[in-house]
Order: structure tokens, then sequence, then C-alpha cells
């Protein structure tokens, strides 16, 4: 007998939600990484 998978929603929001938590964590990241650039780099 086949077995039939009913949570196609939960399934699809789990990859939004780690798509969007991932997009966040490398904004965060290189905006990190620029930001400590720059101030590394200014002349006072």
């Amino acid at each position: 007998m086949l077995k039939i998978k009913t949570n196609f929603f939960w399934d699809s929001l789990n990859v939004i939600r780690a798509s969007i938590l991932g997009a966040n964590d490398g904004i965060i990241s290189v905006s990190g990484i620029v930001l400590g650039a720059a101030g590394a780099n200014l002349d006072s």
C-alpha cells in the first residue's frame, strides 16, 4: 500500500523559514565585516 504524504505545506514552510533565516545570517555577517573594515580604515 502506498503511503500518501499530507504535510506538504509544513515542509515548504520549513524550507522558506530556513531560507529567510539563512539570508538574514548572511546579510548580518557581511555587513559586520564591511563595517569592521570601514571602521579600521578611518583616519582620526
